[in-house]
């Protein structure tokens, strides 16, 4: 069978290794939840919008992590009938459009406010969208979107598949979209103080009432004709917002953390999720397919998924292992608190691979801004180097990949959602095993529930990195970890690395030689 027969786009001429046989188990399984871990490069995308082809009449709903991803899918699957769907802050409100301000988007449109606005019915982007979803086959969609759909705006159906691409980041999805966060502006609009400690359930329910009654006093300065000023609407918005997030707090069990940030910000989160999943991630669908590099059973088990309801694969990876090294390099044991002589001995050591590799593109992964900052200061290769903020990240890597001069990436925060292939990197540096900050008290009390988790969370993001710079078969990246703590940590949770990544991980003593030049293993 080729991915013709399926009606699949013809671009499609056949199945890679390992995704037929992929989307065959899938469409056998009798399991609801259907759990395939496979590599970086695979080729995920055609094996679940073949197995929607699979079940048709049955709608298919594709979770994405990123827009891009979306717009991925839709390059390469519009001619099936696919259609996208999005947040109305992606779209044009064209009412204002006509009034030449197409900046304001549909989230700040006046159908909000209860005025009626005949384009929402016909002509509106972002209804019409969702019209257009509500309809098809095969939809994809982010996950932002489609826990909030069900929850605070219009459906868009049911669905006998949901896919769950990049499924590793469905627990922290969930997670972050059950959070309520407040600000000292907030507070002072409710004017009742600081949230206590022990009773915030009772405080919140307390406030919304008054709230609420503020709310419709806005509403109802609301023009029967005519559209009212954006003052106006900034303020409903925003009481709009905080009555909601109010109930949510009124509502909640003991199960959620309260937490005070920088700036005076509250957080509160909730520190099991997998009651919930059900609820506003599955919502009933007969059968799930979740796949990533890294979904393992203990992301199902983040999702409260019974082990008795699920099937589990994992696909072999057809780059080859010697194409793909991951390589140990004995040097310091990397710790928050160590100093002076630790960093040298990074930087050091950071030189000492870049001496050898100055004639290529390379990505240093640094896990924090400060560490990123201490080589850009230290290192003797810093004239080769660039590195970015939080705000000027997409700006730098599209400079970097668009430079045909060596140069190294300099970062702590590209370990997903970026692709390096080919020249654009040909070696990585990992400086730290990326642990995650446990200092939070939602962190501290979800790993006293959960021993592994810690572990879990820098084992994805670990085979994260390592995939960004290798995306296909007749491609090539080494990947060189520094930090000593790679040695036990591989050793003690192998349960989370998939066989592709343990096959090339291997320890060498003194900085190897680099790898062929990319053009000489393709010429």
């Amino acid at each position: 069978m080729k991915p013709s027969d399926l009606t699949l786009p013809l671009h499609f001429v056949d199945w890679r290794e390992g995704q037929f046989e992929a989307m065959v188990w899938a469409s056998a399984s009798t399991s609801r939840f259907v759990v395939a871990n496979m590599p970086t490069g695979s080729g995920k995308s055609l094996v679940y919008v073949a197995l929607a082809q699979l079940i048709e009449p049955d709608r298919t709903l594709i979770l994405t992590s990123t827009k891009g991803l979306q717009d991925q899918l839709m390059r390469y699957f519009r001619s099936i009938g696919m259609v996208d769907v999005r947040g109305q802050g992606n779209y044009v409100c064209e009412l204002e459009r006509a009034d030449g301000k197409d900046w304001v988007m549909v989230d700040q449109g006046i159908c909000h406010l209860g005025v009626n606005c005949l384009l929402k019915h016909h002509g509106c982007t972002y209804y019409d969208a969702v019209r257009a979803a509500s309809k098809a086959r095969v939809v994809v969609t982010n996950y932002s979107f489609w826990l909030n759909s069900g929850q605070y705006a219009e459906g868009i159906g049911n669905f006998g598949l949901v896919v769950m691409d990049e499924a590793h980041n469905a627990p922290e999805e969930l997670a972050g979209f059950l959070a309520v966060q407040m600000d000292e502006g907030d507070l002072g609009i409710i004017g009742r103080g600081h949230p206590p400690v022990k009773f915030w359930q009772e405080w919140a329910t307390s406030a919304t009432l008054p709230m609420e009654t503020r709310l419709a006093q806005l509403v109802s300065r609301v023009p029967k004709n005519g559209r009212p000023p954006f003052s106006l609407f900034g303020d409903i918005r925003r009481f709009r917002s905080l009555v909601g997030r109010l109930k949510s707090l009124s509502s909640v069990d003991e199960g959620w953390v309260m937490e005070r940030e920088e700036r005076g910000t509250y957080r509160w989160d909730p520190v099991n999720v997998a009651s919930r999943a059900e609820t506003y991630l599955f919502r009933g669908a007969p059968k799930i397919f979740l796949t990533s590099a890294t979904v393992t059973p203990k992301t199902t088990d983040l999702l409260g998924i019974e082990p008795g309801t699920m099937s589990y694969m994992e696909t072999p990876s057809h780059f080859p292992p010697e194409r793909r090294p991951v390589i140990w390099v004995p040097t310091v044991r990397m710790r928050w608190d160590g100093g002076k002589g630790m960093l040298r001995s990074m930087v050091n050591r950071v030189d000492q691979i870049l001496a050898r590799r100055a004639d290529r593109k390379g990505i240093i992964h640094t896990v924090s801004y400060s560490r990123a900052k201490y080589i850009m200061e230290n290192s003797r290769f810093k004239n080769l180097m660039v590195t970015h903020t939080t705000s000027t990240t997409r700006q730098v890597v599209e400079e970097f990949k668009a430079s045909k001069q060596p140069l190294v990436l300099v970062s702590p925060s590209l370990g997903t959602g970026w692709d390096f292939p080919y020249e654009d990197c040909e070696y990585q540096i990992i400086v730290k095993v990326p642990f995650p900050d446990m200092r939070a008290e939602v962190m501290k009390r979800r790993s006293e529930l959960d021993d592994d988790l810690s572990q879990y969370m820098a084992a994805v993001e670990l085979i994260q990195m390592v995939g960004r710079a290798m995306r296909a078969a007749d491609d090539v990246c080494e990947t060189l970890v520094i930090d000593d703590s790679i040695q036990w940590f591989v050793r003690r949770n192998r349960r989370f690395f998939p066989r592709w990544f343990l096959s090339a991980f291997r320890k060498s003593e003194t900085v190897p030689a680099p790898m062929p030049k990319l053009w000489h293993l393709t010429a």
